[in-house]
């Protein structure tokens, strides 16, 4: 190698290495009780710093994670971020009894790791069903240099439905303004259907939600009163947004003005469809992976998938549109009381 080319590749390497950081996360995992995100129940949860829902992960490629996990649960937990591959460190995968021992109550576990991925993925715990009691927030990694152009991007997060009505044997259909955003306490109280706005970084994070702790579902799920082994229909679930790294009870699309949505699905059970009226969207990622535009109407998300999507905002103000929010219920073999099937 010339003593040029030597230099040059000298300096590629301190580029990369100067725009690398260390992101740094303190996650305090712990219990809140008489959380009510649905309207329907109050119940304890798991939460991240003392809150719920839990914070968005957010750090480039080729930066260095550091997640202090501090167990002050009363039983072991464990955090995993759920899409990146842990090539030779599988030990900070996160999956307790597999490539970890749980972290004891008390105790603090920090997982620390070169991100070499970038997109949309989400963290969870990975002991038992704890992430079904609220331990799950969104991992967002950026690239370098995004593939896709667009003004701004927001999250939705599908924690499960909300104001759910029958559209036939099979579906529940929302209309979403979108839903209104729990409180300091995590209450929020059943809303009407509204029209989504149109303004722009978001996120939509969806999720299945059950009334009773994971532990009790479980042994009903486990036991005699169940001899055919049916599955626990969630009771309720959230839909939620977040802008950056705040959670949003609105979101506001600006004409002729591009917006990229990461919708995350964490449930545990449901499936969802997803469709904004008067809008096609472009598909540009799924799990994590950039894919070839595909433009769709609409599209499913299946439990812990992802998907980033594109929409062009119309040139006009004299209209709002309805987005919908679709739960597969072809596999729940009962309608809890607590969802409501009235037209």
């Amino acid at each position: 190698m010339t003593q040029i080319a030597l230099f040059s590749a000298i300096l590629a390497l301190a580029s990369t290495v100067s725009h690398a950081a260390v992101v740094k996360y303190d996650l305090d995992i712990g219990y809140l009780q008489n959380v009510n995100p649905d309207g329907h129940f109050p119940r304890r949860v798991i939460t991240v710093n003392g809150k719920w829902p839990p914070p968005k992960i957010e750090a480039n490629v080729n930066d260095t994670l550091v997640m202090n996990v501090k167990n002050s649960l009363d039983v072991p937990t464990s955090l995993h971020s759920h899409g990146l591959f842990f090539n030779t460190t599988n030990y900070f995968d996160g999956a307790a009894g597999v490539t970890q021992c749980g972290i004891p109550p008390g105790e603090t576990f920090t997982y620390e790791f070169p991100l070499q991925q970038h997109g949309t993925y989400w963290y969870h715990s990975h002991t038992r069903g704890q992430y079904l009691d609220g331990f799950r927030g969104p991992l967002i990694i950026h690239p370098a240099k995004e593939v896709h152009e667009y003004d701004h991007e927001y999250t939705l997060i599908l924690h499960g439905l909300q104001d759910i009505r029958l559209d036939d044997v099979r579906q529940w259909r929302l209309r979403l303004s979108p839903s209104a955003l729990p409180n300091a306490a995590g209450h929020r109280a059943p809303l009407p259907h509204h029209n989504l706005s149109f303004s722009t970084r978001t996120h939509l994070v969806t999720s299945d939600w059950y009334h009773t702790e994971y532990e009790e579902v479980m042994k009903f799920y486990g036991g005699l009163k169940n001899p055919i082994g049916a599955e626990p229909t969630p009771d309720s679930g959230i839909i939620l947004w977040m802008n950056g790294t705040q959670y949003v009870d609105t979101v506001t699309f600006e004409t002729n003005k591009t917006y990229r949505i990461r919708v995350i699905n964490m449930s545990g059970f449901a499936m969802f469809r997803v469709e904004i009226a008067g809008h096609t969207m472009d598909v540009i990622e799924a799990d994590g992976v950039d894919m070839q535009t595909k433009t769709v109407e609409a599209f499913w998300i299946g439990a812990a998938q992802r998907y980033s999507v594109l929409v062009k905002a119309k040139n006009s103000t004299t209209e709002n549109f309805p987005m919908y929010v679709t739960i597969d219920n072809s596999m729940f073999p009962y309608m809890p009381p607590t969802l409501n099937l009235s037209t």
